[in-house]
């Protein structure tokens, strides 16, 4: 290490409180208040829920394409991605949230046998017209339950009964789904790449499939759960009848409440190259993570919360774990600290046992700032005192 220590600064978002970039910024504020030569590279990071857009338009020389979409509960919604080049080749991020995030919709508003992923399926077209060759899908977020049938009817394709007639938007009309259209006079790319970015590995159907574990959060009701995994099973039937794709079988397929498995079905239609792997690794990739943190000397990450659920595919337990592989130190600032299993050289937490979690919220930035300062003179002492 020379005279100016590399920092690597690569948090993500403090839910419901900062952006990942909000946070980064911060942690950079509280490092310059110790004094202390550094360069930071600032790399805010997402795991392909909201802020993976955010993440993208931080490192990448790209811009953000904003397009009027259809909400998941057919109201009207602005939604942004971004679009960048590399290698020569037009590339789209799309965070599934944008256009049917759960928290465009109001707690009492929530009708999850209607809810629909139809304005992801129009972010994905505007982004093929415009000549994209790779789209990145980030599925966390959402507020839908609908398997993923509104996104491929965005997208051309039909959902018909055994009259030919198309059914509406309900997902239990899937129990009279007897065939899948798609649309042949449609424009599809050659060379077209979709890359989904996941952040659970929950499979559509079952006890631990879309609906049983994630559709309580979006409203639905437990009496509701057997009828809407019924209907779903159906949808997952006729796709690998009519396309040879067994969604079930696919780790993944349940993610964004099985919007996974409506993407499966538009590629396996239209022969597209499709890739579904964790969230984490794909942003990673894209944004040059593993080269960033080769050229650091200390990598400061962060989360709300760090606890055991850090470690199965989220940003920090990422980063932790790359770190740990390059033997680069690593500082985790968080909100909370619970049982986690990672491997860090300090975790600080921005909250006292006497603060409330809102007044911790409310001065999250100051707070932040406070706690990096904080760990980057703990980690320069530490560092004096070995040499």
């Amino acid at each position: 290490m020379g005279n100016v220590t590399r920092v690597l600064i690569c948090p993500q978002e403090f839910k419901g409180s900062l952006s990942a970039a909000d946070v980064a910024k911060e942690i950079v504020a509280g490092l310059d208040k110790t004094q202390i030569p550094f360069e930071e590279m600032v790399m805010p990071f997402s795991d392909g829920g909201p802020g993976t857009v955010d993440s993208f338009l931080a490192v990448k020389n790209g811009k953000s394409i904003t397009v009027n979409v259809c909400g998941p509960q057919g109201e009207d919604v602005t939604a942004t991605y971004a679009l960048f080049e590399a290698e020569g080749k037009k590339v789209a991020v799309i965070e599934a949230a944008a256009a049917c995030g759960l928290v465009l919709t109001h707690h009492d508003k929530r009708n999850p046998l209607e809810a629909s992923s139809y304005g992801v399926g129009e972010l994905i077209a505007h982004a093929i017209d415009i000549g994209v060759s790779e789209v990145l899908i980030g599925v966390g977020g959402t507020g839908t339950n609908d398997g993923g049938t509104g996104l491929v009817k965005a997208l051309g394709m039909k959902l018909l009964d055994e009259n030919e007639d198309e059914l509406n938007s309900s997902i239990l009309e899937l129990t009279r789904l007897k065939t899948v259209t798609k649309d042949d006079e449609g424009f599809v790319p050659e060379d077209l790449n979709i890359f989904v970015a996941v952040d659970v590995r929950n499979k559509l159907l079952g006890v631990e499939g879309a609906t049983k574990i994630f559709g309580p959060q979006k409203g639905v009701q437990d009496w509701q759960i057997p009828a809407i995994d019924a209907a779903l099973a159906e949808w997952a039937k006729v796709v690998k009848q009519d396309f040879g794709v067994d969604v079930q079988s696919i780790e993944g397929s349940g993610a964004g409440g099985g919007l996974v498995s409506g993407l499966l079905a538009y590629a396996y239609a239209n022969h597209i190259d499709i890739k579904i792997d964790s969230g984490s690794k794909l942003v990673a990739d894209l944004v040059g993570l593993h080269d960033a943190i080769s050229r650091a000397d200390l990598i400061i990450t962060g989360e709300g919360t760090l606890d055991n659920q850090t470690q199965y595919g989220k940003c920090v337990g990422y980063v932790s774990r790359l770190a740990k592989e390059m033997k680069k130190p690593c500082i985790a600032i968080v909100g909370k600290e619970e049982e986690h299993g990672l491997d860090f050289f300090n975790v600080e937490v921005i909250r006292n046992k006497n603060m409330s979690l809102e007044e911790s919220m409310a001065r999250g930035k100051d707070l932040v700032q406070i706690a990096a300062k904080r760990a980057f003179l703990r980690w320069s002492n530490d560092i004096r005192s070995r040499d």
